[in-house]
């Protein structure tokens, strides 16, 4: 098994495992190169008599809904994904994307708490579709669209990506290479973005091969070695060597892409996993103290799917119990705040509840129901705010109506409580993040092809109003964990710093991004160190933020944690 990881790398890698000498002691090696090409010939014209075949049988499930006898699993994700596409992205829009008028939203708003926000907003460039959102080292935020879920723009091979920045709203527009639209994400250690797959081809869609990284300091978008297969929707997962697990999404040939890869940083190599797994496209796997990736249940997709802990390396896998995740299609999935990553919760996706699990209560933990959203909403976006409240918003209900109204998860209480409605519609294809003040920024919308959401939407919580919120003053750029680091921070009079937090910087898309979670620092001396596992807090940058003893949180500072 050893030997087939490694030929698998080095051929990923574009080392020539056949060098051909020169000179007369080369010709047997020529010969069989000759013999080997031949083969390899053979080989792949028979791959291509079957992907034309695959190509026939997709394109008519694209058109079908039943589900046909003998269906493997990864032939149903393919069905159910090419079934939610459809009614996603060929739906009817049945409402404007207009902001609502004062009146309507006073009609949405509900008795809120002293400590909620307010809404403000702005413009992103007419037509642009945000799908995909990166949060980069220096507070900005990279958005790509790729062709944006327009055929048209595939065909004539104009994609978009643009820098986004969110104090002012400005934004600049990037050369993009190839269609991004579709692709999986995942920040690398030093700050650049991986970009895998993409869009090949639409209706039915297949996925591309093709990767880049994203160089944030020059502001540009680089090649590097293309994947062993296709892949269109699927997931990225930092791992704690800084590596990046990539697995499902449909391939070249309109299949599912069942064999995970890993992308590693240094080598900016792939290497193929060994071992086969059928998980849903999108799926939400975030990181454990462990290794493990625990895979929340929610995906793109409305059947029942397994739940439970994926060892990436060995395929080993542990189901867990307590969730049904029927028509949890695009729901959220997060980390609890201030549980260290030890908790887990999921909210909507086609239904109104949600659940929570200790992932490390016992050696089978299992979830149990949580708090009621306030209607039944899919395409449900999520964002930890400094404070340790999550903001719920965005979607839309089962008759394909957006949902305006927005909450807040206290989990301290476990409760949900309502905040002021947001302005717009913000349904499929939309994103949320938080950036360095603390804001949620929520952007996009596509409810149909040819309809997109413009207006950005910023919620500002409670504490960006405070005058005397803390000031870090001093901290170091670069921090590795169990160093002990000095924070400097500027308080209010009478105030103490309370503690020290991190929380990883989004990469998101979907409604999920897998660099979820706000870690403490511990206090060492007169110093804070970052003790949590480096599985949990993989190499990367996040945000700094001290909070002092009335609990208000201060601007982030970016760090690097290597």
């Amino acid at each position: 098994m050893k030997v087939r990881l490694v030929l698998a790398t080095a051929l990923l890698a574009g080392v020539a495992l056949f060098p051909v000498p020169v000179g007369a002691a080369s010709r047997a090696s020529q010969v069989a190169t000759r013999g080997f090409q031949a083969a390899s010939g053979a080989s792949q014209v028979a791959t291509r008599k079957l992907q034309v075949a695959t190509s026939a049988s997709r394109t008519a499930t694209w058109a079908s809904q039943a589900a046909p006898a003998g269906e493997t699993e990864a032939e149903r994700i393919v069905r159910e994904t090419e079934q939610a596409v459809r009614a996603s992205e060929r739906a009817t829009l049945r409402s404007s994307l207009a902001p609502l008028t004062p009146a309507q939203r006073q009609r949405l708003a509900a008795p809120a708490g002293p400590l909620t926000g307010r809404w403000t907003s702005c413009r992103l460039p007419d037509g642009f579709n945000p799908v995909h959102a990166s949060v980069l080292p220096d507070g900005s935020v990279l958005l790509m669209a790729g062709s944006g879920n327009d055929p048209a723009q595939l065909a004539a091979g104009q994609f978009q990506s643009y820098v986004f920045f969110p104090d002012t709203c400005a934004t600049f527009k990037l050369p993009t290479p190839g269609d991004l639209f579709c692709a999986g994400h995942a920040m690398l250690p030093n700050g650049n973005i991986l970009v895998a797959g993409g869009t090949r081809q639409y209706d039915p869609f297949y996925g591309l091969r093709t990767s880049y990284e994203y160089d944030w300091v020059r502001r540009q978008f680089v090649k590097v070695a293309s994947m062993a297969g296709g892949r269109w929707y699927p997931g990225a997962t930092e791992l704690g060597s800084g590596d990046v697990f990539v697995n499902s999404g449909i391939n070249g040939a309109g299949g599912l892409n069942a064999r995970p890869e890993i992308y590693h940083h240094r080598t900016r190599t792939w290497s193929v996993v060994p071992y086969v797994r059928a998980m849903p496209n999108y799926a939400h796997m975030l990181p454990t103290a462990g290794g493990r990736l625990f895979f929340t249940g929610v995906s793109f997709g409305g059947s029942a799917v397994r739940v439970g802990f994926l060892s990436p390396l060995t395929g080993r896998f542990q189901s867990v119990s307590g969730l049904d995740t029927n028509r949890r299609d695009q729901g959220a999935s997060f980390f609890v705040p201030l549980s260290e990553g030890r908790k887990v919760m999921v909210a909507g996706g086609g239904v109104a509840t949600t659940a929570r699990i200790d992932l490390y209560s016992s050696p089978n933990p299992v979830y149990t129901a949580g708090p009621r959203l306030d209607t039944v909403r899919k395409y449900l976006s999520h964002a930890t705010l400094f404070d340790g409240r999550v903001l719920l918003a965005g979607g839309q209900d089962p008759q394909g109506n957006p949902v305006y109204t927005a909450q807040l998860y206290r989990p301290g209480l476990n409760r949900i409580e309502p905040v002021a409605p947001a302005s717009a519609a913000h349904q499929y294809h939309s994103n949320m993040w938080v950036d360095p003040t603390g804001r949620a920024i929520l952007v996009g919308g596509n409810p149909a092809r040819g309809s997109v959401q413009s207006l950005v939407e910023r919620f500002e919580p409670w504490y960006v109003d405070v005058a005397d919120r803390p000031v870090i003053t001093s901290a170091p750029a670069t921090m590795a964990h169990k160093q002990v680091i000095t924070v400097g921070a500027r308080l209010a009079a009478g105030t103490t710093l309370k503690s020290v937090r991190v929380f990883r910087l989004m990469s998101t898309t979907h409604q999920f991004g897998a660099a979820e979670g706000d870690f403490t620092l511990t206090r060492s001396g007169s110093g804070w160190s970052l003790t949590t596992s480096a599985n949990l807090t993989p190499p990367g940058y996040y945000y700094l933020v001290a909070v002092d003893s009335r609990d208000v949180p201060s601007v982030a500072k970016i760090v690097k944690v290597t």
